[in-house]
C-alpha cells in the first residue's frame, strides 16, 4: 500500500492526514516496470508535499541504468500515457539515467535539491 503524508497548516501547527492512493500509484510503478525493471520511481511536488488541489499533475522523477534515449523514454512515456487515460490524471515525468542524475553537475541544480527534500520513493 502506497501511502503518503498530506500536511496542512492550521493555527501554525502542522497537521498530518494520511491520505491514501493506492491504485494510481500501483498502476504507475507496474506500468514503468513493465519496461524498465530496475526503474527507480520518485514523486515529488505538490502530490508529495501534500498541497496539491484536485486538477494538481503527479510529478515523477524516474531513474534508469544506462544512457537514456528517445526510444526508451518513448516506451515509459507511452506506458504512463495508458495510466493518464485510465485514470484520468495527469503525470508529468523525467526521465534520466541514475549516473546522470548523480553526477555532480546535476547535485547542485535547485531541482534535484528539491526533489531530495520532498521526494517519495513509489
Amino acid at each position: 500500500m502506497w501511502n503518503f503524508l498530506k500536511r496542512k497548516e492550521r493555527l501554525g501547527i502542522v497537521e498530518i492526514e494520511i491520505v491514501n492512493n493506492n491504485k494510481l500509484l500501483t498502476q504507475i510503478k507496474q506500468s514503468i516496470h513493465a519496461v524498465e525493471q530496475n526503474a527507480d520511481i520518485i514523486l515529488y511536488g505538490s502530490r508529495s508535499r501534500g498541497d496539491s488541489v484536485s486538477d494538481s499533475d503527479w510529478d515523477l522523477l524516474i531513474l534508469v541504468d544506462g544512457d537514456v534515449n528517445d526510444e526508451r523514454i518513448d516506451k515509459i512515456r507511452y506506458q504512463l500515457y495508458e495510466v493518464e487515460w485510465e485514470s484520468g490524471e495527469i503525470l508529468s515525468s523525467i526521465i534520466r539515467s541514475r549516473s546522470v542524475w548523480n553526477s555532480s553537475i546535476y547535485q547542485i541544480m535547485p531541482l534535484h535539491q528539491r526533489i531530495e527534500q520532498e521526494g517519495l520513493v513509489i
